[in-house]
């Protein structure tokens, strides 16, 4: 049986310039350590910057094996993926262009201020559909 360790972090591993984020990604070796990308952990450890996502991808996107996705508008994370402060059709592009083909999971989270009109089952239709257009060119 084939097994893979993969590094997934949150956001605490990204402050104070994400010296212990990068100092596991630069001195384990890719072929035995993995990375978990979970977008919306680096967005918030990085001050809520969608350019540090982008950053991580291009620095660590050849250990990419799997993509959290969640998404947020202003800050506050939404009830079900699409449009908002992270660019998913960006990365899907980035993603496709790199042959970059993780294990998608989608994740629903909900802190103050996250709407509430939908049950979780709703939620992940909605957002199931959503990702799989976003990612439709990695996904075939």
């Amino acid at each position: 049986m084939n097994m893979s360790l993969a590094y997934h972090t949150h956001d605490l591993e990204l402050l104070a310039g994400a010296k212990e984020f990068h100092h596991v990604l630069q001195n384990t070796d890719p072929e035995y350590v993995s990375f978990c990308l979970d977008a919306h952990w680096v967005f918030r450890g990085c001050k809520n910057s969608d350019l540090a996502v982008f950053d991580v991808i291009q620095m660590y996107g050849n250990r990419i094996v799997e993509l959290h996705i969640r998404q947020s508008k202003d800050g506050i994370w939404t009830e079900v993926f699409g449009d908002g402060d992270i660019n998913y059709p960006r990365m899907a592009q980035v993603f496709s262009e790199k042959h970059i083909i993780p294990h998608l999971v989608i994740e629903q989270a909900v802190e103050n201020g996250t709407p509430h009109t939908l049950n979780a089952v709703e939620a992940h239709i909605i957002s199931l559909k959503q990702v799989q257009k976003t990612f439709s060119k990695i996904l075939n």
